[in-house]
This record gives structure tokens, C-alpha cells and sequence, in this order.
């Protein structure tokens, strides 16, 4: 079920669950991993492996599309449509394991839609650059599932 997901993630089992962060990791979320394997295995096996790269694919692609969206909503002052696009990344990130952006969406999210643009700005920088990292995580991810599987 899902094994193959332990190549995509070089130097992690996934046969037994990642341990759950202590108290002190709750204070540096930046000690949690991009991505939780734990929960991107749990929901790989919901869907399949066979599905795995497809809902892979999808996932990168809307998190380039609302990050784009974001900065675009952010440059034009467009608190609804800024906060709409960090919802609908949240969502996903969480389902991904993506659990430091969906942490980091929430700021901005909850600014722009009470209209605090400048709260909206000053946040938007930082989740703009994990998304970046994010990204490139998910691209070593498919890479590596690519090689796997060729």
C-alpha cells in the first residue's frame, strides 16, 4: 500500500509513522519538515499509487497557479481574491503534508479577508519564499517518483 511513496522521500521510512513534533518543535515550525511524510503517505494510500502522480501533478501545478494568484491579488489590492487563493492553497497544502505552508497561509489568508493589507504585505513575502521551497521539495519528489518508475 503506498510503498513506493518511500522513494520519493530518500532517508525516511515510511513503514513506521514520523513521530509527532515534541512541545519545543511547536515554537520552530521551521524544524518541521516541507513536507510531512506521514500524512502524504496516509493520503497516497487513500487514492492509490497508481493516482499518486497524477494528484502529484495537480498539486505543484496550483500551488505555482495560487502563489501567482496571490502575489497578483497583493499587487493589485485585492484583499478577496488574495484571501480566496491562500483558502484554496491551504486546503490543499494540508491534504499534501504541506503542513508549514498551510501554517504560514493562515496570517495572510485571515488578513486579507478582515482588509488588513498591510498585515497582507508584510506576510506575504515569507510565504511567497516557502511556497518557493515547497515547490522545489515537490519537484524532487516527482523527479525521484519519475526515475522509479521509468
Amino acid at each position: 500500500m503506498c510503498y513506493s511513496l518511500e522513494r520519493w522521500l530518500p532517508g525516511t521510512s515510511l513503514a513506521t509513522p514520523a513521530a509527532a513534533p515534541s512541545a519545543d518543535d511547536s515554537s520552530h515550525p521551521e524544524a518541521a519538515p516541507l513536507i510531512d511524510p506521514g500524512i502524504l503517505h496516509q493520503f497516497f494510500g487513500e487514492i492509490g499509487d497508481e493516482m499518486a502522480p497524477q494528484v502529484l501533478f495537480s498539486f505543484i501545478t496550483q500551488l505555482q497557479e495560487q502563489t501567482a494568484a496571490m502575489e497578483t491579488a497583493n499587487d493589485r489590492s485585492d484583499p478577496d481574491a488574495l484571501g480566496k487563493a491562500a483558502h484554496r492553497l491551504k486546503g490543499s497544502a494540508a491534504s499534501f503534508g504541506a503542513t508549514r505552508l498551510g501554517t504560514a497561509l493562515v496570517e495572510p489568508e485571515q488578513a486579507a479577508r478582515h482588509g488588513h493589507k498591510d498585515s497582507v504585505s508584510q506576510a506575504l513575502p515569507a510565504v511567497i519564499t516557502l511556497a518557493g521551497s515547497t515547490l522545489h521539495e515537490l519537484l524532487a519528489l516527482q523527479a525521484v517518483y519519475t526515475d522509479a518508475t521509468s
